[in-house]
């Protein structure tokens, strides 16, 4: 995008990108067990996690 080309939508949910991202962090085991239990209860049970990113 930065180059001024079009760049396709990605398909990937945000359920996926969630857990990609919270994978990624370098945070106190406390505060990442915290962010992992609020995605898997308040997120992905409530088809969020299957929505499409570009969505």
């Amino acid at each position: 995008m930065d180059k001024g080309k079009f760049v396709h939508p990605s398909k990937q949910t945000l359920g996926a990108y969630l857990d990609e991202w919270v994978a990624g962090l370098r945070l106190e085991p406390s505060t990442l067990a915290s962010y992992k239990k609020n995605i898997r209860l308040h997120l992905k049970p409530y088809d969020l996690g299957k929505t499409p990113l570009a969505a």
